[in-house]
């Protein structure tokens, strides 16, 4: 009788100061998700994301088309490249498209990183860079992005 009344008692003892599991996620900031996209058309430009003090850029997608206004280009020109800095070497090598489809849009590449593309150094900008293109082309980049530790 007294080990079952021992018994009772350190189960009622656990029961009482029993602990529920506490989260391990320090934040609620969901660390995976896409917050931010930029998309430029413009030739010789800087597309720039800048994360705050610490955190890193995360890439999450890069689409980029070739395109050709209503005019069209009268002959292809020699590839040029969309460069990239805090990426280490990612550049992306672009000719001027096909002189037969003027006016459109051509899906040239598209690429999705599942569980994103860090940035080399935390704290400081990821940047895509687009090269002069030549008269009546248009490249269009989309950056799809988040910033996390």
């Amino acid at each position: 009788m007294k080990i079952f009344r021992l018994l009772l008692i350190s189960l009622v003892a656990v029961a009482l100061f029993a602990q529920s599991p506490s989260s391990v996620q320090q934040t609620a900031q969901k660390l995976d998700a896409a917050l931010y996209a930029q998309t430029t058309a413009t030739t010789a430009t800087t597309l720039t994301m800048t994360p705050p003090a610490g955190q890193s850029v995360y890439i999450w997608q890069v689409d980029i088309q070739n395109c050709q206004d209503a005019t069209g280009i009268s002959a292809d020109a020699a590839p040029t490249s969309i460069t990239t800095t805090n990426l280490g070497s990612l550049a992306f090598q672009m000719g001027s498209g096909i002189t037969t489809n003027v006016g459109i849009c051509e899906q040239t590449f598209s690429v999705s990183y599942p569980t994103g593309l860090k940035s080399t150094v935390p704290g400081t900008a990821v940047t895509f860079v687009t090269p002069t293109y030549i008269t009546h082309q248009e490249i269009r980049i989309n950056v799809v992005y988040s910033f996390a530790p």
